[in-house]
C-alpha cells in the first residue's frame, strides 16, 4: 500500500497552494465570521461586543454598561452620604429622600434607560446647566453642607471622583428624570373636578361602621369538587405565588425564614462607645482635616457661630474690637488676611475658593453657617446683598448710635482702664484671636462628626466579628474537623450595647411588619428584597436606617417551591383553596342581604344587625381613602397607596370606592382585596365634611398636580410602557441580549 507522503510528494506543489490559500482564509475571513455570530472567545457577550444598538445615540458595549452601572451605584451612594450630613447639620433631608426615590435602584435595564431618555432628552432640546445642577445640590443639601464636605464624600479612596464627573453623571440622572416629567405632565393634564376628587381622597377621612363576614365561614357549606375539576384547578394555580393581599388562589409554597438581628441605636451607641478623650485625640491627629471640613467655602470659620462670624466681619462682633485695631498694628495685618478669601465671594464663583480645583463646576452656593448671624452685614455679605454699602453701615451708623449725647464721655472711662485690661485680658484675647484657627479645639460639629466616624468604625469592627463567627459556623458543620466553641452573641450583644432579636418564622408579607423593614441595606436596597431566595442562613447583611444600624441573617429557611400532586397535604390545601373560592358568591349575596336589612331599618348596624350570632359590628378609625406608604426614609418619599382600615385585612379599592361613594346614613356591601372578606358598611359622616369651608380652603392652597403623578402611577402603567416603547423605536433601540431588571423603578 502506497504511503501518504507518496501521494503529498506527488501532488505537494497542489496541496501547497490550497494550503496557503485555505490559511489566508482563515486568517482574514474566520475573525470576521466569528464576531458576526458572537463566537469570539467563546461568548457572545464579550467586554467590547456591543449589547445595545440604536440608529440615533450610538451603541453601548458591555463595558459601557458596566460603568453606568458603577457609576449610578456610586452617585446612590453620594447621594446618600449627603442624606447623612444634611442631618447632621439640622436639616430634614426630604430632598435627598425625594432624589433617590426618583433615581432607583440599580440595574443595566435602569442604567441604560436612563442613558437612553438623557439622549432623547437632548434631542428635544432640553438642557441641564452647570447653573442648574448647583441649584439642584443647593435643594439636596439644604444649604448645609460646605463644598469641603461634599468634597470629600464625591471623591474618596473608594470613588477618585472630581467635580466634572460628578456633574456629567449627574446631568445625565437629570435629564432623563427631566424627560420622563415632560412627559408625566402632559399625561397627568387635569380638570377641576379631577383635581377636587384626588384631593379628597388624601384629606376627606370616612368615619364608618363595619360588619365582616369571612368567606370561610361560607366554604364549608360548598361540597366537594369532582377529582377532574379538582386537578384542573391545581394545575391552573400551583405556579402562582400564594400571596395573603391577591385574590388569585396560588399554591406555590412561599419561601420561609427565621431571622436573628443585632439592633444599635447608633447615637446612644456613639455616646456610650467613644470618649471624649478619643474625640479629642482624633481631632489633633488629623487637624487639618478636620479644620479644612469645618470652614465654609470661601474661607473662615463655620462652626463657631457668634466668634467665627465676628472675624468674618459681621456686624456688631467686628465693632467689639474696633478699639484694640489702633493700639498694635499686628492684629490689622491679620485681619486683612483672613479677609483675602472673602474678596472673590460676592462673585459666586467658587472656583476662586476651591483649593486645587480652579475649574471646578461648583459656585459658591453650598452651607456658611455664619452668614445667619450677620445677614446682610460686614464683608461678608453674599448675592443680592454686596452693593459695596456693606462695610460703611457698622462703621458709620452703628458706632453713632452707642455714642450720642451723653454716651461719649462714657466711651472715655473705658479708655483709662484700657492699658490695665490691655496686659492681663485685652492683650491676650487679642492675640488668640488670630490664632483661633489653629490652636482652640475643635467645634461641636466637628466634635460630632469625630465622634460618628469613630463610632462607626468601631462598630463595623464589632459587626466583623460576629461576621467571622458565623463563617466559621457556617464552615464547622460542613467540616468533620474538631469544632471551636461558637461566639456566645447574646454575651456579646449585651457587653456592646446592643439589642438581640429573633423572629418567628416568617415569609416576605410577614417582613414589613418587622422593624427591619424600615431599614436599607449596604448594597442600598430594601430589607425584604435583600431576602429573597439566593442568600443562605447565617450569611449575615448590615443595614440602617435614619436612627440604628442591624447585622441580620437567616437562622433557618425553607425555599419558595411548587407543589406536586402526590404531595403530603397538596391534595387538602388545594380542596380548601378551590372552596374559598367557590364561597366567594356566597359570602357576598349574605353582605347585600344583610345591606338590605340595614338600609330598610334605617338605624345603626349595632341596632339593626348588632346581637345576632357571628356577627361583630366594628367600629374602626376614621381612615381617608389613600394615604402614604410605609417605606425606609434613606430610599425615598413613601409612595401612595390604599389606606388600611381597622378590622378590614387589605380593605382594596372596591372597598374604599363603595364607602365613599355613600351619602351619610347609607349602607353598601364589598368585598376587600383579596376577596376574603365580604363587608357590610355604613356611613356615618365624612370629616371634614364634602363641602365644608375647612376642606375647600386646604384644596385652594394645594398645589395642582400634587397626587396627580402618583395616583396615575397607579392607573396608567400601560401609558407609562407605551411611552417608552415610543422612545425605543424613535431611537432604533435594540438589544443583543436580554438586561438585568433587577428592582429598578418603574
Amino acid at each position: 500500500m502506497a504511503s501518504p507522503f507518496s501521494i503529498f510528494r506527488r501532488n505537494r506543489k497542489a496541496m501547497l497552494a490550497v494550503l496557503t490559500i485555505l490559511t489566508m482564509f482563515g486568517f482574514v475571513f474566520i475573525p470576521i465570521i466569528i464576531e458576526a455570530v458572537g463566537l469570539k472567545g467563546g461568548s457572545g457577550d464579550t467586554e467590547t461586543r456591543a449589547v445595545v444598538r440604536t440608529a440615533r445615540y450610538g451603541e453601548l458595549t458591555n463595558r459601557d454598561i458596566a460603568v453606568m452601572l458603577s457609576n449610578g451605584a456610586t452617585l446612590r451612594n453620594i447621594v446618600r452620604e449627603i442624606g447623612f450630613a444634611v442631618r447632621l447639620a439640622g436639616g430634614e433631608g426630604r430632598a435627598v429622600q425625594r432624589t433617590l426615590n426618583r433615581l432607583g435602584l440599580v440595574s443595566e435595564d435602569a442604567a441604560v434607560h436612563t442613558w437612553l431618555l438623557a439622549h432623547y432628552a437632548q434631542e428635544m432640546g432640553l438642557v441641564v446647566s452647570d447653573a442648574a445642577i448647583n441649584s439642584f445640590i443647593a435643594q439636596l443639601t439644604e444649604n448645609k453642607v460646605t463644598y469641603n464636605q461634599l468634597k470629600s464624600l464625591i471623591n474618596t479612596k473608594e470613588h477618585r471622583w472630581s467635580d466634572a464627573h460628578f456633574f456629567r453623571v449627574l446631568r445625565d440622572e437629570l435629564l432623563a428624570i427631566r424627560a420622563y416629567n415632560l412627559f408625566s405632565t402632559v399625561e397627568m393634564a387635569q380638570t377641576p373636578a379631577q383635581r377636587w376628587n384626588q384631593f379628597c381622597m388624601f384629606q376627606r377621612q370616612a368615619v364608618v361602621e363595619v360588619v365582616p363576614l369571612p368567606v370561610s365561614r361560607y366554604a364549608a357549606e360548598i361540597a366537594d369538587p369532582d377529582d377532574a375539576a379538582l386537578r384542573k384547578f391545581f394545575e391552573e394555580n400551583k405556579d402562582k405565588p400564594a400571596q395573603p393581599d391577591s385574590p388569585e388562589p396560588g399554591l406555590k409554597e412561599p419561601q420561609r425564614f427565621k431571622l436573628r438581628y443585632l439592633k444599635v441605636d447608633f447615637e446612644k451607641f456613639a455616646a456610650e462607645a467613644v470618649s471624649d478623650q478619643e474625640v479629642l485625640e482624633q481631632y489633633e491627629k488629623e487637624r487639618a482635616k478636620y479644620d479644612k471640613l469645618d470652614k465654609p467655602a470661601g474661607g473662615g470659620e463655620q462652626g463657631t457661630g457668634k466668634q467665627g462670624a465676628g472675624k468674618q466681619g459681621t456686624g456688631d462682633r467686628e465693632q467689639g474690637t474696633e478699639k484694640p485695631k489702633p493700639d498694635e498694628a499686628k492684629p490689622e495685618e491679620k485681619k486683612p488676611d483672613e479677609k483675602k478669601p472673602d474678596e472673590p465671594k460676592p462673585e459666586g464663583n467658587e472656583s476662586s475658593a476651591v483649593e486645587g480645583d480652579a475649574m471646578s463646576p461648583f459656585v459658591a452656593m453650598l452651607a456658611k453657617e455664619p452668614k445667619p448671624e450677620g445677614a446682610g452685614e460686614g464683608n461678608q455679605g453674599t448675592g443680592n446683598r454686596e452693593p459695596g454699602s456693606e462695610a460703611p453701615k457698622p462703621v458709620e451708623s452703628k458706632p453713632d448710635e452707642p455714642k450720642p449725647g451723653e454716651k461719649k464721655p462714657e466711651e472715655k472711662k473705658p479708655d483709662e482702664p484700657k492699658p490695665e485690661e490691655k496686659k492681663p485680658d485685652e492683650a491676650k484675647p487679642d492675640e488668640k484671636k488670630p490664632d483661633a484657627s489653629k490652636p482652640a479645639g475643635p467645634s461641636e460639629t466637628t466634635k460630632r462628626r469625630i465622634r460618628n466616624e469613630l463610632a462607626t468604625k468601631k462598630l463595623d469592627g464589632l459587626f466583623d466579628q460576629v461576621t467571622g463567627a458565623l463563617a466559621r459556623q457556617r464552615s464547622a458543620s460542613k467540616s468533620s474537623a474538631e469544632k471551636e466553641p461558637p461566639l456566645d452573641i447574646a454575651d456579646f450583644a449585651a457587653k456592646n450595647h446592643m439589642a438581640l432579636i429573633d423572629t418567628d418564622t416568617l415569609t416576605r408579607w410577614d417582613v414589613r411588619r418587622v422593624e427591619l423593614a424600615q431599614a436599607l441595606t449596604d448594597e442600598f436596597v430594601p430589607v425584604e428584597t435583600s431576602l429573597m431566595p439566593g442568600k443562605p442562613p447565617l450569611v449575615p447583611t448590615r443595614a440602617m436606617d435614619l436612627r440604628h444600624r442591624y447585622l441580620f441573617w437567616k437562622t433557618e429557611e425553607k425555599r419558595e417551591r411548587t407543589p406536586v400532586w402526590d404531595g403530603v397535604g397538596v391534595r387538602e390545601r388545594t380542596v380548601a383553596r378551590w372552596k374559598e373560592v367557590q364561597a366567594r358568591d356566597r359570602a357576598r349575596a349574605a353582605a347585600e342581604a344583610l345591606a338590605q336589612e340595614a338600609r330598610t331599618a334605617g338605624k345603626p348596624l349595632k341596632e339593626s344587625l348588632g346581637g345576632r350570632p357571628g356577627i361583630e359590628v366594628l367600629d374602626p378609625a376614621p381612615f381617608t381613602w389613600m394615604t402614604r406608604g410605609s417605606v425606609s426614609p434613606l430610599l425615598s418619599q413613601a409612595p401612595f397607596e390604599i389606606n388600611n382600615v381597622d378590622g378590614v385585612f387589605a380593605p382594596g379599592m372596591d372597598f374604599m370606592q363603595a364607602v365613599f361613594e355613600l351619602e351619610p346614613g347609607g349602607v353598601a356591601a364589598a368585598m376587600n382585596q383579596p376577596k376574603t372578606l365580604a363587608c357590610v358598611v355604613r356611613l356615618i359622616k365624612f370629616q371634614p365634611a364634602d363641602e365644608s369651608e375647612l376642606l375647600w380652603g386646604r384644596f385652594q392652597t394645594t398645589a395642582p398636580g400634587t397626587y396627580a403623578f402618583e395616583l396615575g402611577q397607579l392607573d396608567n402603567q400601560a401609558i407609562r410602557a407605551s411611552w417608552f416603547e415610543m422612545v425605543e423605536r424613535k431611537a432604533g433601540y435594540k438589544t443583543e441580549r436580554k438586561l438585568d431588571s433587577g428592582s429598578q423603578r418603574e
